[in-house]
């Protein structure tokens, strides 16, 4: 019961993230918000309203900055497990 409650999570999870970051000139759907908001309350929402948020910046910025994938590991201490 735990697993599936858990993928049904993520799977919200999944639609919330999809439904912020490909917004439509009708917003988001009902039938997706409805779904969501089964799995998670209002202050959750937000939360991961933010946290999605705050990473399509991050991915926004990095393409606009044309940011090459990887050359920033080693100032966040990304290149100690010394993958190539």
């Amino acid at each position: 019961l735990y697993a599936g409650a858990l993928m049904a999570g993520s799977s919200a999870v999944v639609a919330w993230a999809e439904a912020l970051t490909r917004v439509t000139p009708q917003g988001i759907c009902e039938e997706t918000y409805q779904y969501v908001r089964q799995h998670f309350n209002e202050k959750e929402m937000s939360d991961l309203s933010f946290a999605i948020g705050a990473i399509n910046l991050w991915n926004r910025m990095n393409i606009g900055f044309r940011t090459v994938p990887g050359t920033l590991d080693k100032m966040f201490g990304l290149n100690k497990a010394g993958l190539q």
